[in-house]
């Protein structure tokens, strides 16, 4: 994979996929301009059981592929996945009480 930064490696993969995803966590604070080091890349996922294959099927072609034995239930069963693989990924499919649903509307005014 060409990108190195950890964050366009994760949504690359995901954009290939046309999974629907936000980026949440410290990246999203490091995009708005507030100093924060992070290493994990946090995502927040639209929880229909196809956006999650798109997403599992992404996520599996990391260095490591340690999605690969993820499926769907495993995303909609957990409040948080975390995949360790060449990138610290962890997937949800809200964050505290907002849904990508919840979110998406703000995201796209931004």
């Amino acid at each position: 994979m060409a990108e190195t930064d950890p964050l366009l490696r994760v949504c690359s993969l995901l954009n290939t996929h046309s999974a629907k995803y936000l980026v949440i966590g410290g990246h999203a604070c490091i995009l708005h301009g507030l100093i924060r080091t992070t290493e994990d890349v946090d995502i927040l996922l639209e929880d229909s059981e196809e956006n999650l294959k798109r997403v599992t099927a992404a996520l599996s072609e990391m260095e490591d592929g340690a999605a690969r034995e993820l499926t769907p239930r495993d995303l909609l069963e957990n409040v948080i996945v975390k995949i360790a693989d060449d990138v610290e990924v962890d997937v949800s499919r809200s964050a505290w009480r907002i849904s990508f649903n919840d979110a998406i509307g703000s995201a796209l005014k931004c």
